[in-house]
């Protein structure tokens, strides 16, 4: 198994955030800057067979 393709979401309100990956995506990472009203992204990549 491999972990390609890797991407960041554009940032978003936390209290307002949501965030779902694409067909074989996993959550690789989460950053959060600031409270409840910062900016939140997420990191995906896709998973394959290497």
């Amino acid at each position: 198994m491999e972990l390609t393709s890797h991407r960041w979401t554009p940032g978003q309100k936390e209290s307002d955030s949501y965030s779902k990956g694409n067909a074989r995506e996993v959550m690789i990472g989460r950053e959060h800057r600031g409270d409840e009203n910062g900016t939140t992204r997420y990191r995906y990549a896709t998973v394959s067979q290497g």
